[in-house]
């Protein structure tokens, strides 16, 4: 242990045990509030009603007659109503308000610590610490705790008997053990009398001085506190190993967790299926799931309302699915309550044990424990299983849209919203048609500078004069307008001007000619020249050629023909110079596919692949396959001969059977030795005379050495004498004295003495023991005699009586034995040869020499050998004869088919020669016949062209080119067929065009450098070569008498070149064509670009693209009904994977394992084993059964043995309540701690203990700084240690100012809060009621009546109007609650009808509570009483208690989260009473705002919240919606709340102030902020809609695409809300969506009945039958594959027949080792003595087969699977003692007894386990290490 836990141990140890003077169980003083002194009856009378009798005690009851209870109080004022049955000695006031007192400090502890804390204190020890000391100190003796009740305020109160242990004081007997070495006597409350104990008391501590003053004392004690600090004192060694401790401690650094899981994307990484969350959760609470998960402490800080208990509950389902053991802690009852309550609500209340309080109930712990036993298996359907596929997949479709909308893409890095929020606000503007390029490929630079310019372009278009359409001037290129530019302008058109008039005219001149019809243009000019072109390379050709639908195939045939007729050439001059000149008349493609064909079918079947080999070895092998078929012939007539002859019906017909009938041959021949009868030649009679030979062979020899003994001193005739009578007479006539006299005896023994062969004396008891021997000969005879037939027809001639040759006739029943298992069938022939001795040895011998096994292997392997298709012994004879003969058939086609085409070559030549050169004949053969066929075809479409084998090819090709190219322009310019006919066929013609061409051509050479540098000066010149000559003449002049338009084109060129540089060139022709305005230029470009972008966009975003409005809200409806239907079916799996994991208390245990300890429990009817012991007898069946224990602190180290009780998670809830020391001892129980809690809430106080300790009732905190001492909690020390993860959602306040307060001054804004649909109603949210005349009573009760008398009103007022809400009254102070209690009390003293709201068994019942004990509760609505105000002398005191301490801030925090709808805070003071400036205390000046907050709202926030009344906007798309409702009229108000979430937008009633008729939220930043699809899709949603909220999800996907649509839809919503508005009333209840019809989700699952409960296997025996024809090495192979891990010695016993041994010899011994060692080394590891292949590798345990006899020794199973039985049973079993063990692992392994030899060996298993830590021993229980 380290120094600093050690330090800290002994800190916590003395703060859990006081023995100072305060503690009342040390120093026990009666003050007014905190005892009652009964004074009759007496101690042992008062005892025995109440201890033994358990009798209710009443006590004394008065009514008081006065109305005011602050008036001076009279005894007379009061009338005794109940003398009852004690008398006390306080006053009936003074009783009935400390039995008040008392019982609600009772009560109070159990609710908080669970600790009963009011006794009965019998007897009072006086005493001293020191003997010179004058103090004399009281301290009671006997506790007995009891309970107070009281049925009515007018009903007197009543004492009895609280269910615990009576004690002697725990503290008292510790201190004066350790202090003075006095142990005080044990007290047996159902044995000793209290007086008799008082003496006992008096006598030990006579010596002392003391004494023992005998009285009785009604008071509250606590001393249980006492088992904490032995468990911290038992427990060091675990405490310094717990790695939680350690860090708390510091002596480990802070725990950190890994950085992937911040941040955490839930849907992503987490599936439906592999989750266990039974109730609902949002992100934060799913992290710290995750954390729960994955093993890891941490702190779970949890502010109000945030959904703590429902974490908690998802954390321990999880748990309880992952087969942990979870221990769940709190010191308050509602808490562990809550959290149960969830539990049993969704069906896991079976798998808790909740044991809050110290003192659990016996009967009912065991009643749960048999409801555990009890509990039907089930098992979840597959159906639900699939409803969590289906789940994971609507969830990742809708997470897909949110990511897809919102992921920023492109250069731009904007998402599809943004855009489709740009586009939204756009939808005003026209929509114009253009291209834009590379769209998605668009930085924001360059969309910036498109925007620039055109805002520039825009401008310079509004300066123009005229339209730049109409300008002669329009597309030209120049950028400056210089007076060089304007001389050549002049110059260079009019030198232009004739040379176009004289082309004009020469052009039309030629067309007419030439029957042409070309426009009269540039163009058309040009295309005139390139017409006269073709005349360089005319030809008169067919006219058909020009408009030939074939033409193309004309060029095509001359290639194909061409090749043809080269080829047929080449070729034929190769083939005639090897083969005969007939080689033409064969079909050599015929010839070439038989060959083909006829080598496939060989080399199919045939392992040669060689062709060449094949066609050259034809015959040869031909003759070879033919040989080894009649041998086979022959072999298997041999064979079928000697089968007929030996009686054997069926013939072989595979080579197996051949082997087979050999073997059987064989085997004949060798038993032909021996003579054997009929039952050695049967395979049964054999195994039955194999079992009964040593029996026979015993029994025999018994008998002859019997006979033996008999003979050594007798005669042998005496052997065949009756002598039975005189054995009779010996043993009973003559066995007295008096058999010395008795004729007969004389008469005997002279008859035995004439067999003995010696003549010593016969005594009687030589006589006696003679007459028994011949007597044991005798019955031994007679009973061979009777089984002597029986022997004969087993042994045969082996068998001579007693005289056997034992040794040679199981040598013989051994060879049978062998043999016959060795032979598969034994016909009766050979049968009947073997007895009769006639087997035909001679025949039998000589078919072995003629037909030798060698024999048939070779022809087998020469036929394999040859043969692909392999042959093994199973194939039948037939089918080899069969394919034999298909061989020989195919060689013989082949051999004729090839020695033809052989006889036809010149010289010799290989296979694959030959066939090449057929393939070349065939080719020669198709090429000449394809020219036979198309001959006419060629003649008819090249006509004089075409001149057979000898036409000329290449000037064809020259003649179809030039037709070609004049094919083209006809076609292209549709040229008319007399111009064709004209140049086709007549020269004239051809040479008119060659003139006018060299015409054309000098004109060009004038007209060129003019006209281009024209051409030059303009961006497109094209529009100028299609222009008229006469146009263009006339746009020239224009050009050159205009010059002023130049200038004006410049400049907008200017912009436009850049416009164009930028990709806005599409744009620029639309603004051209359309006249776009010039306003409008920049939005429509926008429009097209952000609507083009998407369309590049989304096809990236499929999601996006596919999304349809309807389908996808059927995808949330179906994800929601699923997505809260998985809650079930987690719940049905985590029933069943628990159930599944319980033992079975059907199966066989022991009585002292812990299935037997519970079942004897059970059964008893009295004299229960105490709780304590129970749980240390079964610690592991119980957490199998309930593997969540709810406990108290006090409770775990009551119940729960350290050493016996390890937990995976400990959760601590409400933590930053509890004490460090309190903790420490559950958290050692754990290997991961969750500490739960809200470092913003109430810290763990002394003030609990000054309730027990303190004299004074009433207590002034100006006077007693009980608050001063705020100790540092678990939490507190835990969040410096451990990770954090925080709980943001905020559930439980329907009104969002509820927590709006606290969210922004103490929270920080971090929590996530919901706005309410109403502004203000009456009743709900927060308010603030000054009660303007109550007066602080400081110097009296330190309270404020009348401000209680202003709560009692309302509390009865809220009675009235809302009778179904909850209530609780929060107070500043005690004093204050007790005035509000008073006022109260009265009121229902006045009226009793109003009493059903005060029943005390509600779910939710009223309570009045201090700051101090409020926490962990919640009710609808909170009053709020502040108490402290001005005194009667008008003078305002800044002390406010509690509040005014350190950390009072988080006292208020706690007070004004407790409300779900109302919170009504009632004070005597307005804000500005509270000085700030006159106190530092952060809980003061908090108090002071929060008043202005309960007067002012928000606003009094304004400072320090981000709220304003100013239009705020996530984006453009929801201020495009804005714009649009606003437009319609409505009065809309943008991010409603006041937290980190917000509504996009709301609309407010135009009728109802403060209420807002409808919701309505976007696909945006608050949708995509969500982490995960359950807040996003559901959870948020379902939230507003309890808060009254009515909500309208706008996507903004289908807004963009039909605005129209949407928003008419949008209307109507807004319409149908307030309609139904008007028409329905504010409901702030919680409302469920409607989900879908539940599936059947469980079913039950039979149990199986005669189940192996450990799931061993069977051991698998290998028969002999299965190895006994194999080799030795194959056999040994098979058997240890089957019976792995074996032993050397079973493995030698099984292998023994093979080597002719009926067991394992040295012989045997010796070549299994050699085959170990030898042919199987690299198969087989050895172990110690057992052996197993080395790919073995997944060991299990085997037992005996049902009904088998076959058991293995305990030596040959090997150590490990014996210690696998071991670890199985132990996990199987529930607190199993070693000796236990060792008798049900026997007991598995078919061992009935335990002998020493099968004991010492678990024994030392069970050690090197221990050793090994496999296994561990804790308290005589054995568990997995």
């Amino acid at each position: 242990m380290g120094q600093k836990l050690h330090e800290r141990l002994d800190v916590w140890k003395k703060l859990l045990l006081d023995f100072g003077k305060r503690n009342r169980l040390i120093n026990f003083k009666e003050n007014k509030r905190s005892n009652v002194r009964i004074i009759s009856p007496s101690c042992d009378s008062l005892f025995s009603l109440i201890a033994i009798q358990e009798k209710v005690i009443e006590f004394p009851y008065a009514i008081e007659h006065v109305v005011d209870s602050y008036a001076e109080e009279d005894e007379n004022l009061y009338e005794i109503i109940s003398e009852g049955d004690v008398e006390t000695s306080k006053r009936p006031k003074d009783l009935q308000r400390t039995l008040k007192h008392l019982r609600y400090k009772a009560n109070t502890s159990i609710e908080e610590q669970g600790i009963n804390i009011l006794y009965l204190a019998f007897g009072l020890l006086k005493w001293k610490e020191r003997e010179d000391s004058s103090q004399i100190l009281c301290s009671p003796l006997i506790l007995v705790p009891v309970k107070l009740t009281v049925e009515s305020l007018t009903s007197p109160y009543k004492l009895s008997l609280y269910e615990d242990d009576i004690v002697v004081n725990p503290t008292l007997s510790y201190k004066l053990d350790n202090d003075f070495g006095i142990t005080l006597p044990d007290f047996d409350a159902s044995q000793d009398e209290v007086e008799t104990y008082f003496n006992k008391v008096e006598n030990v501590v006579r010596n002392q001085g003391w004494t023992v003053e005998r009285c009785i004392n009604l008071t509250t004690l606590s001393f249980l506190k006492i088992n904490m600090y032995k468990d911290l004192e038992r427990n060091e060694d675990k405490l310094s190993s717990n790695t939680i401790i350690s860090a708390l401690v510091g002596e480990q650094s802070p725990m950190q967790i890994s950085e992937e899981l911040n941040n955490f994307d839930h849907d992503k990484n987490e599936r439906p299926i592999d989750t266990f969350q039974v109730v609902d959760a949002d992100s934060s609470q799913q992290d710290a799931i995750l954390l729960s998960k994955k093993g890891i402490s941490f702190v779970l800080q949890g502010p109000p309302g945030t959904g703590k208990s429902q974490t908690i509950t998802n954390i321990i389902a999880e748990a309880i699915a992952d087969g942990k053991k979870v221990l769940f802690v709190s010191e308050k009852v509602a808490a562990l309550q809550v959290v149960y309550n969830r539990l049993a609500k969704v069906g896991l209340a079976d798998f808790c044990f909740a044991l809050h309080s110290h003192k659990a109930n016996k009967k009912e712990i065991l009643h749960e424990l048999a409801n555990s036993i009890s509990l039907d298996r089930k098992k979840v359907r597959e159906e639900a299983l699939h409803e969590l596929i289906v789940l994971e997949k609507k969830r990742q479709e809708l997470n897909d849209y949110q990511q897809q909308l919102h992921t920023p893409c492109s250069r731009l890095n904007i998402s599809i919203f943004d855009v489709n929020g740009k586009l939204a606000k756009l939808e005003g503007t026209p929509n114009y048609i253009f291209d834009i390029k590379d769209v998605d490929d668009t930085s924001v630079e360059q969309l910036e500078e498109r925007i620039y310019l055109l805002k520039q372009l825009s401008i310079t278009i509004g300066k123009k004069t005229e339209d730049y359409s109409q300008n002669v001037w329009r597309d030209s290129n120049v950028k400056y307008v210089t007076n060089e530019l304007r001389h050549d302008i002049d110059a260079n058109i009019t030198a232009c001007l004739p040379i176009i008039s004289e082309i004009s005219d020469g052009f039309k001149s030629c067309c007419e000619k030439l029957d042409l019809a070309i426009p009269a243009s540039i163009e058309g000019y040009n295309l005139l020249k390139e017409l006269l072109k073709l005349t360089d390379k005319a030809y008169i050709i067919p006219l058909k050629w020009i408009y030939s639908d074939e033409f193309d195939l004309l060029f095509t045939d001359i290639e194909q023909f061409s090749r043809l007729t080269d080829n047929i050439n080449e070729l034929q001059k190769n083939i005639y110079a090897v083969y005969c000149d007939d080689i033409d008349n064969c079909n050599a493609c015929l010839i070439h596919s038989t060959l083909l064909h006829q080598m496939g079918l060989l080399k199919s079947v045939l392992k040669e692949t060689n062709a060449n080999d094949i066609a050259k070895g034809i015959t040869r092998m031909k003759e070879t396959v033919l040989s080894y078929k009649n041998t086979l012939l022959n072999l298997y007539g041999e064979v079928g001969k000697m089968a007929k002859l030996l009686g054997l019906k069926e013939l072989p017909t595979s080579l197996a059977q051949y082997k087979k009938y050999v073997s059987i041959f064989d085997t004949l021949l060798s038993l032909s030795h021996y003579t054997p009868t009929q039952n050695l030649l049967n395979k049964k009679e054999v195994l039955r005379i194999q079992k009964t030979i040593a029996d026979c062979k015993s029994q025999h020899e018994k008998c002859k050495k019997i006979q033996k003994e008999v003979l050594a001193i007798c005669d042998k005739d005496i052997l065949s004498q009756d002598l039975y009578p005189m054995l009779q007479r010996f043993r009973g006539e003559y066995d007295t004295f008096f058999r010395f006299v008795n004729r007969n005896y004389k008469s005997d023994m002279r008859t035995l003495k004439k067999y003995l062969t010696d003549s010593s004396k016969l005594s009687y008891q030589k006589a006696l023991s003679l007459l028994t021997l011949l007597k044991d000969a005798s019955d031994s005879s007679k009973e061979i005699e009777i089984h002597q037939e029986q022997y004969i027809a087993d042994y045969g001639i082996y068998y001579n009586g007693i005289e056997t040759d034992w040794e040679l006739l199981e040598q013989v029943v051994g060879t049978f034995e062998t043999m016959l298992s060795m032979i598969s069938i034994i016909t009766p022939t050979m049968q009947q040869m073997l007895v009769e001795n006639v087997v035909p040895i001679s025949e039998l011998k000589a078919f072995k020499e003629e037909n030798t096994q060698i024999l048939i292997d070779d022809v087998y392997s020469n036929i394999n050998s040859l043969l692909i298709t392999g042959f093994d012994e199973e194939t039948r004879i037939g089918t080899i004869n069969q394919e034999l003969d298909e061989l020989i058939s195919d060689l013989s086609h082949f051999e004729k088919t090839y020695s033809d085409i052989c006889s036809k070559r010149k010289c010799d030549g290989d296979f694959t020669t030959i066939l090449s050169e057929l393939q070349i004949l065939s080719e020669i053969q198709s090429g000449k016949k394809e020219l036979e066929r198309k001959e006419v075809y060629l003649s008819k479409h090249y006509e004089k062209y075409y001149n057979g084998l000898k036409t000329d090819w290449n000037k064809l090709k020259d003649a179809l080119s030039y037709a070609k190219d004049l094919r083209i322009y006809v076609e292209m310019y549709n040229l008319p067929r007399s111009y064709v006919t004209k140049i086709c066929t007549e020269k004239y013609f051809i040479e008119f065009e060659k003139q006018s061409l060299k015409k054309f051509i000098e004109l060009d050479v004038d007209l060129a450098n003019p006209l281009s540098w024209y051409f030059s000066l303009f961006e497109d010149s094209s529009s100028f070569y299609k222009c008229d000559f006469a146009e263009l003449k006339s746009r020239m002049e224009l050009c050159r008498d205009n010059k002023y338009l130049l200038e004006e084109w410049v400049d907008y060129r200017s912009v436009r070149e850049k416009c164009v540089s930028a990709g806005l060139g599409s744009y620029l022709l639309e603004i051209e064509g359309k006249n776009i305005f010039s306003d409008e230029i920049v939005d429509a470009y926008r429009k097209r670009f952000y609507n083009l972008w998407l369309d590049k966009m989304l096809p990236l975003f499929p999601a996006v693209l596919n999304f349809r409005k309807n389908v996808h809200i059927q995808t949330i409806e179906g994800f929601c009904a699923l997505d809260k239907e998985q809650f079930k079916i987690a719940q049905a799996r985590v029933r069943e994977r628990a159930l599944s994991r319980m033992p079975d208390f059907n199966a066989i245990t022991t009585t002292r394992d812990e299935i037997g300890i519970l079942k004897r429990e059970l059964s008893k009817q009295r004299r229960l084993m105490p709780l304590r012991k129970l749980f240390m007898s079964i610690p592991n069946l119980i957490t199998s059964l309930r593997p969540c224990f709810m406990m108290s602190p006090l409770s775990v180290s009551v119940f729960l043995e350290a050493n016996s009780y390890e937990f995976d998670m400990v959760i601590f809830d409400e933590a930053s309540q509890v004490h460090t020391e309190d903790a420490i001892g559950a958290i050692m129980r754990g290997k991961q701690a969750i500490i739960v809690g809200d470092t913003k809430q109430l810290p763990p106080t002394n003030f609990f203990a000054a309730s027990l300790n303190d004299d004074d009732y009433d207590i002034d905190a100006e006077e007693k700084d009980i608050y001063s001492g705020a100790y540092e909690s678990i939490l507190d020390e835990a969040v410096a240690v451990l990770p954090e993860r925080g709980l943001r959602w905020h559930y439980r306040s329907r009104h969002e100012h509820l927590i709006a307060f606290s969210n922004i001054k103490i929270y920080n804004g971090s929590l996530i809060t919901f706005p309410s649909s109403i502004e203000t109603a009456p009743d709900f949210g927060v308010e603030y009621i000054y009660v303007a005349d109550g007066v602080y009573d400081r110097s009296g009760k330190r309270n404020n009546p009348i401000e209680a008398n202003k709560v009692a009103n309302l509390v009865f007022e809220h009675i009235r109007k809302y009778p179904d809400r909850s209530l609780g009254v929060v107070t500043f102070s005690e004093a204050q609650q007790n005035a509000v209690d008073a006022a109260i009390r009265q009121k229902r003293i006045q009226n009793s009808s109003y009493e059903f709201f005060f029943s005390e068994d509600k779910d939710e019942p009223f309570f009045i509570k201090n700051l101090e004990n409020v926490q962990g509760d919640e009710r609808d609505t909170i009053i709020f009483s502040i108490g402290y105000a001005r005194d009667n002398k008008g003078i305002m005191y800044m002390n406010f208690g509690p509040l005014s301490r350190d950390g009072g801030y988080r006292r208020l925090n706690v007070a004004i989260t407790r409300a779900k709808y109302n919170i009504k805070l009632v004070g005597s003071i307005v804000p500005t009473d509270i000085d700030t400036d006159r106190t530092s205390s952060e809980g003061v000046k908090m108090l002071r705002s929060y008043i202005e907050f309960t007067q002012h709202g928000i606003s009094a926030l304004e400072n320090e919240v981000t709220f304003d009344d100013k239009l705020n906007f996530d984006s453009p798309f929801e201020e495009s919606v804005y714009d649009f409702l606003v437009s319609k009229g409505y009065d809309v108000v943008t991010q409603v709340g006041c937290s980190g979430f917000r509504i996009d937008m709301a609309v407010k009633s135009p009728v109802k102030s403060g209420k807002f008729i409808l919701g309505i939220e976007c696909d945006g930043a608050t949708y995509h902020s969500s982490r995960t699809a359950r807040e996003r899709d559901r959870l948020r949603q379902e939230i507003l809609e309890s808060m009254g909220w009515k909500i309208y999800r706008i996507w903004s996907t289908d807004w963009i695409k039909d605005f129209k649509s949407e928003k008419d839809r949008l209307l109507a919503a807004i319409e149908d809300s307030f309609k139904s508005s008007q028409n329905g009333s504010i409901d702030t209840n919680e409302h469920q969506q409607k989900i879908a019809n539940d599936i059947i989700i469980e079913e039950k699952i039979e149990t199986p009945k005669n189940t192996n409960r450990f799931g061993f296997e069977e051991y698998h025996l290998c028969n002999s039958d299965e190895y006994i024809y194999m080799t030795p090495s194959n056999a040994l192979k098979k058997i240890i594959e089957i019976e792995q891990p074996i032993h050397f010695e079973e493995l030698c016993r099984k292998m023994a027949p093979l080597y002719g041994r009926q067991k394992a010899t040295s012989v045997v011994r010796n070549e299994i080792r050699t085959l170990l060692t030898t042919n199987l080394r690299s198969y087989i590891e050895n172990k110690g003595s057992f052996i197993s292949l080395k790919d073995f590798k997944e060991l299990k345990v085997r037992v005996p087969q049902e009904g088998s006899e076959f058991l293995r020794p305990i030596n040959y199973i090997c150590d490990d699977e014996l210690l696998l039985a071991m670890t199985t049973i132990v996990q199987n079993s529930f607190g199993i003692t070693p000796e236990d063990l060792f008798i049900v692992t026997a007991r598995e392994f078919g061992y009935k007894r335990t002998g020493e030899n099968i004991m010492s060996t678990l024994r030392r298993i069970y050690k090197a386990a221990l050793t090994s830590k496999k296994l561990k021993e804790i308290e005589g229980k054995v568990s997995i290490g």
